[in-house]
């Protein structure tokens, strides 16, 4: 068994653009190109008899349409493929030409309802011939045109080898997606699998997840990634809830502890402590001066006299 280091395009990124492998064997030299995001893969043995090629070539297959696992349902009147696992599950297609009960890979152009099969993007031994120099030719060509950067929200990175064991290929895929978890990849001649291995913590139990097979390494990479995610989520509930309740020791009883100091603040004074207020001068009571006797004036003094001699004449004639 042979071991070769992927070259990962931007290994931060949620899906990786470029996967690339190169490498010196016992039976000759290996040349490895995977574009995930595309759908296209390609591996070249070459050796001193000459070389090998495989490689996934679509035709007229957009590398836009959905990839999935179907099973191929026929009836004198059409053929169809019905697909097995995605968003699109349980859904039918028309498919040129099938055995019935057959599964397959699909590739889904949904705006004329037809699915066309294909080989999926896991990579199998090189079997057809060709010439050194354009197996060499056709390893440059795949790694260009590289895609722009796409989203990197995931923790981690990628790492993986390209694996040669008894002349079968196999690409194996590795990322840290939690502190305590990881997800694992691998390519089979079936397709893709997944496998998410939650590490036991004081908090939660070990747990693992798998799922498998996919017709390409997007949708094994989705489906893994989120069957990561259901675990992490269930660890994290269970941490929240078992440190409320039952990995909280019980308080027991013991000895009082020395009492809390006491800071004293500085008391308000109380009415009795308050400082006696400036006494105000008293205000003396404004007296009105008595008005002194006015003697009469000379004008009274007639007028009493008049009276008076008025009364005594009429006494007198009485």
């Amino acid at each position: 068994m042979k071991r070769f280091r992927l070259n990962i395009t931007d290994k931060f990124e949620d899906r990786p653009r470029l996967l690339t492998a190169y490498g010196r064997m016992s039976g000759g030299e290996v040349g490895f190109v995977l574009r995930p995001l595309d759908h296209t893969a390609l591996l070249v043995h070459i050796a001193k008899d000459g070389a090998h090629v495989w490689e996934n070539a679509e035709g007229v297959v957009s590398a836009t349409w959905p990839r999935a696992k179907a099973r191929v349902k026929a009836s004198p009147l059409r053929t169809s493929a019905i697909v097995l696992d995605g968003e699109l599950a349980g859904k039918g297609f028309y498919l040129r030409e099938g055995t019935d009960g057959e599964e397959l890979t699909v590739a889904i152009d949904l705006a004329n309802k037809t699915a066309y099969r294909v080989v999926g993007d896991a990579p199998r031994k090189p079997e057809a011939p060709l010439s050194a120099a354009e197996a060499v030719a056709r390893i440059r060509a795949a790694q260009k045109d590289k895609r722009k950067r796409g989203p990197a929200t995931f923790r981690g990175q990628w790492t993986g080898a390209l694996v040669c064991d008894d002349g079968q290929p196999r690409v194996e895929l590795q990322r840290k997606l939690a502190s305590y978890g990881w997800l694992r990849l691998h390519s089979a001649a079936d397709g893709w699998h997944w496998r998410f291995e939650r590490e036991a913590k004081w908090f939660t139990k070990d747990a693992v997840d798998a799922g498998g097979p996919y017709a390409s390494l997007v949708q094994a990479i989705d489906a893994g990634v989120a069957g990561g995610l259901g675990l992490v989520r269930q660890a994290c509930g269970v941490r929240d809830t078992t440190r409320k309740t039952a990995t909280e020791e019980p308080v027991l009883p013991g000895p009082v502890g020395p009492k809390p100091k006491v800071v004293r603040t500085k008391a308000t004074p109380t009415k009795a402590e308050k400082k006696p207020t400036q006494a105000t001068k008293p205000t003396r009571a404004r007296s009105t001066p008595a008005k002194a006797d006015v003697p009469p004036s000379d004008d009274q003094d007639a007028a009493l006299l008049a009276a008076f001699a008025k009364a005594l004449d009429q006494a007198l004639v009485a």
